[in-house]
């Protein structure tokens, strides 16, 4: 039978190891966000090739990729801190 949602147990989540775990989420973020800088690239170029350029938002999408690209190296510097 197809449940939508499944629990793990007791003894499946105390199997997982904390810095496996931390790892994967912290390259899992390091994926999103870099998608995030993508996406609003294409967003600033579609706001600015308007026939009338839409620069409020367009100056959000730096906004937003700067932030992300910050977080990213925060990211990057935690994980080569983490390996030292």
């Amino acid at each position: 039978m197809w449940r939508p949602h499944s629990k793990i147990n007791g003894s499946e989540s105390s199997s997982l190891s904390f810095s496996n775990s931390s790892y994967h989420s912290s390259q899992d973020m390091l994926y999103l966000r870099s998608l995030m800088i993508g996406a609003s690239t294409c967003g600033i170029v579609f706001n600015l090739l308007q026939p009338k350029p839409l620069f409020v938002p367009a100056g959000w999408g730096v906004f937003f990729i700067v932030g992300h690209a910050v977080q990213i190296y925060i990211l990057l510097q935690a994980s080569s801190d983490a390996q030292r």
